[in-house]
């Protein structure tokens, strides 16, 4: 099992190493753009909007 972890981390590393500068900004800015707009709908479409049920 540990041979293929090691085999899968040795891909891993292969794979960004062998990415431009501009191909990584752009990975790890999709990310976090993902994460950010994820984040954002939750936040919005689980807020309750309390109101009062009747005036004094």
């Amino acid at each position: 099992m540990n041979e293929v972890l090691v085999n899968f981390k040795n891909k891993i590393t292969a794979y960004w190493t062998g990415r431009s500068k501009n191909q990584k900004i752009m990975m790890v800015g999709s990310a976090a753009l993902i994460i950010i707009i994820i984040t954002a709908v939750s936040i919005l479409t689980t807020r309750t909007t309390l109101v009062p049920l009747y005036s004094t």
